[in-house]
């Protein structure tokens, strides 16, 4: 054995010594042998000579060290009644040395004394070599399984009990019954009482310390349990029933035993558990070093992706072999736009995966429900997968794995995507499997932040090279001259339009001062660099005016500024320089033209003021100001604010306060504007629109004087007045009319509709309005009124269409609905005007025709079908019996026997045809629109009298009735019932004689589950689709019991009246192991009166 192998084993070995009550010793493969502490106490301390037979007598070592050695060879172990030499003397034991289960290469070894036994005690002799062999498989054993074994066979033959049952501690609180078939748990009042340490008997309700007596006081028992608590150093191991049907009788050996004995299986027992605990922690420890390799290996090679594609194909390198995944997907987020996309799938699904797909992360697909909540989602199972997302597991990139996994990639508190695995087979994700998944996605989730961060140098760097090709193309083709000094003053850039300005070419600039380029001109301006250098503050808008090589004088604004690194410090002096030749003829020119300005201002046709916030007044009108109110200057000079205010109209005055308060609010360049009455000197109101902005500031930025000016639009104001009126007029006839009238502009929104119409709809006008009407229209119409509204709009063109409206009690009513374009007396389009009629009747009438010859189709199509079918599978028995018939008719002097074997198959062709019609005949009654009763039956008690039925007919087959449960339910009885027959029916049928039939019912509060499964010959994948086509059979080529007959339509009559109840009936089956039926029918009653 290696280094790695005794370590492993050392601490199992030493438990397993250490729990023995006997002499025993452990023989590694190199050959070292270790002794437990009662060897020392019989012996005095281990071999000398490190050979264990020492100790017996002389006449038994040769023999044994035989023994021994060809158990070495052949790997099978001995026992043998020798005599030993003990520290107290001489004593028979029984030696046994065999290998230890479960560890290769290592054998135990074990003395077990014999008790001096009468040679007329052979019941004695018997129960003490019983109780020897639980020794000594006890002391071979380390597996859980074989111990308990070892336990049940051995303790109930040696104290002959009619059962055996063994408790185990599974937890603090829990005691197991180690039957597999069995979810028996140990009841409290029965713990409390093992707990005490004594043995007890059980008899019905009653329970007794069991004490040793004369053995008539047990003889009228009858049923007994004798509980054996297995307990050490005070903690309970598990507790053994002894059951015996009369009794138990037990001789003062067998009681002492039995004590002695508790204590002996309570230290196997932690033996045991102990090694449980050891060989887990061993897996798990290895595991998790299988596991950080997995992880070191994805880890090195993340490091070196940088694409999704490479992440995702190194993790399914790293993960195909030792973890069984198939295929690896990576979904990445979109923070900005709250989204998620498939960026890359390597695997099995990788051709069908849809690429790019993107959806919201608020959406219910399994990549956006992790990334959105932030915690793994493990589907162990399709099922699992198709309960929580039935639509996203139906895609065929899904439907190849079995199990599945996505798991957040989340680095400091920021989701960046979501990793995805699928496997093939089903994966129960412990929490190992879980640590090292999420521990995988961990790494992912870096190398993505690493992608991105590459992404961003290699961004950034891309922007700062086009950051210096914008400053270069800003030197090269900006419009003013632009240059940067040293701080000596000299040139280092300059850009085309300063050399042009300077008429120096560019290279001549550089490294020389403004000195060196225009001696004797140039010192204020030096000058002013010099301070720029010294106090680090600008130096603005230089007015220079010189004269270039052709004599003309130009003029310059020259500005000079620091240029500074981010911490401050200056490392020259930049300047601008901008050619103001043109401004200054321009500003020449402005002056020019204010004459021209003031002689706009007193001639247009509009009224202009100023209005100075600090002195609350007007400060300058135009010519036409005085036109339209009728007051000069001078008149407006004596008024202020107030007094202005009092012109406007009194229903006027609220707005136009409001308004003056947004106007003080307003920024550079905005305006506002309103209309409003003022009066005229004359008396007379005057409609204006007038706009304001603000015309100054002061230095804080708050207006200073405002800008007004005003139309007169009292013409078009009284002109729009008439219109209403009419439009009035218009109203009060239309609300008058029989049918719903309606109007809508050029925008495609409504502005009138009449009573007729707000009447059908039960709403106000105010919520008809615009495009309020269209919550009245139906969904299915909505698209197709949409169309027609559209072309007649951009047409300009009348129309007619019918569509669905809701009524004011909520249903829904056929209109018919006609609009007509309105124009203006030049021709331009205004929308329309419509009128709708209430057509429901009509459209019902015409409804309920076309279902009639629907239905009329549908049963005509129904009856075909029936006489094709029927055609088709008459024929055969037909066939056969007239074939027969004339076999006996031609040949009347065969044999008798021939001719019985002749009848019989006519009879039972004839049987056949019998029940061919009458299956027929149900599934045309279903064709032809049969209805079911609905009457309140209790389909539990129906579905247990089917059962019993059935059994009794049925003998060759094996009925196993699992729990019915009550259910009641509105329903057909009969129909049912047939349901029931059929199923049965057909599970004995093509169950071999033997074979079982298992039935269960199962209430589920809204729904009723009826369960028929049998051991059957099963259906092929092929068959399975098809069981429920009228007369489809299964191909017999595919079974290899003889065919068991059938119509093929048993299970369409099933379907038949199962989804008459609104229910469902789906198969589940596998060839050669058999086939379960499962019938869901909703629970319905009837409501009390």
């Amino acid at each position: 054995m290696t280094l790695d192998g005794l370590q492993a084993y050392s601490s199992p070995i030493t438990q397993t010594l250490n729990f023995l009550p006997h002499p025993a010793w452990v023989r590694e493969d190199t050959g070292e042998e270790r002794f437990n502490p009662v060897w020392t106490q019989w012996f005095g301390g281990p071999p000398e000579t490190e050979n264990w037979t020492t100790v017996l007598a002389a006449q038994d070592q040769y023999r044994v060290q035989d023994l021994q050695e060809r158990a070495l060879r052949t790997g099978q172990g001995f026992q043998s009644r020798v005599k030993i030499k003990t520290l107290t003397g001489g004593r028979t034991v029984q030696v046994s040395f065999a290998p230890l289960q479960g560890m290769s290469g290592c054998w135990l070894g074990l003395l077990v004394e014999l008790a001096e036994i009468s040679p007329a005690s052979e019941e004695l002799q018997q129960f003490e070599a019983t109780l020897h062999a639980l020794r000594v498989s006890l002391a071979n054993s380390l597996r859980r399984e074989d111990v308990v074994k070892a336990i049940l066979r051995q303790m109930q033959l040696a104290f002959q009990a009619d059962g055996c049952i063994l408790w185990l501690k599974e937890n603090e609180t829990t005691f197991q019954n180690c039957d597999p078939a069995s979810e028996e748990v140990l009841p409290e009042w029965r713990k409390q009482m093992a707990a005490t340490g004594n043995l007890m008997l059980l008899t019905g309700d009653a329970q007794r310390e069991f004490t040793m007596g004369e053995p008539s006081a047990l003889e009228h028992l009858q049923d007994v349990t004798l509980t054996v608590p297995l307990m050490i150093d005070d903690q309970l191991m598990g507790v053994l029933d002894l059951q015996f049907q009369a009794g138990p009788h037990l001789m003062p050996e067998q009681h002492e035993a039995l004590i002695m004995h508790a204590e002996y299986l309570a230290i196997v027992l932690r033996r045991v558990q102990l090694f449980e605990a050891e060989k887990h922690a061993r897996q798990s420890s290895e595991q998790a070093l299988k596991q950080s390799q997995i992880l070191q290996r994805v880890t090195s090679d993340l490091f070196r992706a940088e694409t999704a594609d490479d992440m995702a194909k190194v993790v399914l390198e790293h993960t195909f072999k030792p973890m069984g995944i198939q295929d690896a997907a990576l979904f990445l987020t979109d923070p900005a736009e709250q989204e998620i996309s498939l960026v890359s799938w390597q695997g099995m699904g990788a051709a069908v995966a849809l690429m790019g797909k993107t959806c919201p992360l608020t959406a219910h697909v399994p990549a956006a429900h992790v990334a959105y909540n932030r915690t793994p989602l493990y589907l162990s199972t399709p099922e699992d997968a198709q309960h929580i997302f039935p639509n996203t597991m139906k895609l065929p990139a899904h439907t190849q794995m079995a199990a599945k996994a996505y798991l957040p990639l989340v680095i400091n508190e920021r989701t960046l995507g979501v990793l995805f695995v699928g496997f093939t087979d089903r994966v129960f994700f412990e929490e190992e499997h879980r640590l090292l998944l999420e521990n995988l996605a961990g790494q992912v989730a870096q190398a993505v932040e690493r992608s991105h961060y590459r992404t961003k140098e290699k961004q950034l760097i891309k922007e700062r090279e086009e950051t210096i090709a914008r400053l270069n193309a800003i030197l090269d083709n900006a419009p003013i001259g632009i240059g940067v000094f040293d701080q000596e003053k000299r040139f280092e850039t300059v850009n085309p339009r300063l050399a042009e300005y300077h008429q120096i070419p560019v290279e001549d600039h550089l490294g020389q001062t403004l000195g060196d380029l225009y001696p004797g001109t140039s010192g204020h301006l030096m000058a002013a660099q010099e301070h720029v250098l010294r106090s680090g503050m600008p130096v603005l808008n230089i007015e220079a005016t010189t004269a270039n090589v052709t004599g003309q004088v130009q003029s310059h604004l020259i500005s000079y500024f620091p240029v500074k690194t981010r911490d401050g410090r200056v490392l020259g002096v930049g300047t601008t320089q901008q050619n103001i030749t043109e401004r200054k003829q321009v500003e020449e020119a402005l002056r020019s033209s204010e004459h021209f300005l003031k002689h706009i201002n007193d001639t247009v046709p509009a009224l202009v003021y100023v209005f100075s916030l600090e002195e609350n007044r007007i400060t300058h009108i135009n010519p036409g100001f005085t036109q339209v109110t009728g007051l000069t200057m001078r008149d407006l000079q004596q008024k202020n604010a107030a007094q202005l205010a009092e012109m406007i109209h009194p229903e006027d005055r609220t707005p136009m306060m409001v308004q003056a308060e947004k106007v003080l609010r307003l920024k550079d360049g905005e305006v506002l504007s309103m209309e409003y009455r003022n009066v005229h000197q004359d008396g007379r109101w005057r409609w204006l629109h007038s706009t304001q902005t603000v015309f100054s500031r002061h230095a804080d930025g708050s207006p200073a004087m405002l800008l007004g000016a005003a139309l007169d639009i009292t013409e078009r104001k009284e002109a729009e007045m008439a219109l209403r009126e009419s439009e009035k007029r218009f109203q009060l006839v239309a609300n008058q009319a029989p049918v719903m009238i309606w109007m809508g502009n050029d925008e495609y929104g409504a502005t009138f509709f009449n009573t007729s119409w707000l009447s059908f709809r039960g709403r106000t006008l105010e919520q008809e309005l615009g495009v309020g009407w269209l919550e009245g229209l139906h969904p299915e119409d909505a698209e197709r009124c949409e169309t027609v509204f559209r072309e007649a709009h951009e047409q300009g063109t009348e129309f007619q269409m019918e569509y669905r409206l809701k009524r004011f009690d909520g249903t829904w009513r056929w209109v018919v609905d006609r609009g007509i374009p309105r124009f203006t007396e030049t021709g331009e389009f205004r929308g329309f005007i419509g009128a709708c009629i209430d057509i429901h009747d009509r459209k019902m009438a015409e409804t309920v025709l076309q279902e009639s010859e629907k239905r009329l189709r549908e049963l005509m199509e129904a009856q075909k079908r029936f006489v094709a079918d029927a055609a088709h599978e008459l024929r055969t028995p037909l066939t056969a019996i007239q074939g027969n018939l004339d076999i006996l008719i031609r040949y009347q002097h065969i044999p008798e026997v021939e001719k019985k074997e002749i009848i019989g198959d006519v009879q039972r062709e004839a049987t056949r045809l019998g029940r061919l019609v009458h299956d027929m005949l149900q599934l045309a009654r279903g064709d032809s629109g049969a209805t079911m009763r609905e009457d309140e039956i209790d389909l539990g008690r129906m579905v247990l009298e089917t059962w019993r039925e059935t059994e009794r007919v049925y003998s060759s087959h094996c009925f196993v009735l699992h729990e019915v449960q009550p259910v009641r339910l509105l329903g057909d009885h009969d129909r049912l019932k047939q349901v029931v027959l059929i199923l049965l029916e057909n599970a004995l049928k093509y169950t071999p004689a033997g074979g079982e039939v298992h039935l269960n019912l199962e209430n589920q509060q809204s729904h009723a589950l009826l369960t028929v499964q049998d051991t059957g010959m099963g259906i092929s994948a092929e068959d399975l689709p098809r069981v429920f086509e009228r007369f489809y059979r299964a191909d017999k080529s595919r079974h290899r019991a003889e065919d068991p007959g059938g119509t093929g339509l048993g299970l369409p009559i099933a379907r038949w009246v199962v989804e008459a109840h609104q229910g469902r009936i789906w198969l589940e089956s596998e060839l050669d192991r058999g086939t379960t039926v499962h019938v869901q029918l909703p629970i319905k009653l009837e409501e009390s009166s």
